[in-house]
């Protein structure tokens, strides 16, 4: 896998504390044993890009932030959709729609993860970016 090939889709709650982001997104590394180097970067809802917490950890961990609208988000063609997230985003997937967006249309290696905080709930996916060889 080439270094930082993997993008991490999250979507979660308003005001949800960067360490709790963190150790969502080491829960699902360590799950599914995906290397923690290879991370490129964080892609979302473009609203949350606002969220404090997102742009802390993104500097922190070196990452880059990446954002689509619920509209460019709507395209993509997902296993996971939810009409829940659909009514009150405008789109029926962030993860999993937004880690693929950020890959171009890479490999979904880990499907939407649900994990619940004491700060609400949030999702994951990771995209893998298709190598050219």
């Amino acid at each position: 896998m080439p270094s930082r090939a993997l993008w991490v889709g999250l979507g979660f709650q308003k005001g949800m504390p960067a360490t709790a982001l963190l150790q969502g997104v080491q829960q699902v590394f360590r799950v599914y044993a995906l290397d923690w180097d290879a991370i490129a970067g964080i892609a979302t809802l473009a609203h949350k890009t606002c969220e404090p917490s997102l742009v802390n950890l993104c500097q922190q961990q070196q990452w880059q932030l990446l954002s689509f609208s619920a509209p460019q988000l709507k395209t993509v063609s997902v296993p996971h959709s939810s009409r829940r997230v659909a009514t009150a985003m405008g789109t029926p997937s962030v993860a999993e729609a937004a880690c693929l967006l950020a890959t171009h249309q890479g490999q979904l290696i880990v499907p939407k993860q649900i994990l619940q905080t004491p700060f609400g709930a949030m999702t994951t996916a990771v995209a893998e970016i298709n190598s050219l060889g």
